[in-house]
């Protein structure tokens, strides 16, 4: 199966660490790549959350910084 890449966003950063909705669920924090105004982020800076009505970012982002998670699924 190939790989198809999901795209969430784009987000606006409200400055503390706040719950952002993802397309779909990647599975694992490992299978997303975070985009912050350019940036790659690091792997530990950003959590995956599921609960049930379906997967969510948790990140910090700076007030008013744009960025979008890609998954890959």
């Amino acid at each position: 199966m190939t790989p198809t890449i999901a795209v969430s966003g784009p987000f606006l950063g409200a400055g503390t660490e706040q719950d952002y909705p993802l397309a779909v669920d990647p599975g694992s924090a490992a299978n997303m790549f975070v985009n912050v105004q350019g940036v790659v982020q690091m792997l530990g800076s950003y959590e995956l959350i599921r609960n049930g009505i379906g997967a969510f970012i948790r990140i910090n982002v700076p007030t008013g910084c744009v960025f979008e998670v890609r998954s890959i699924v």
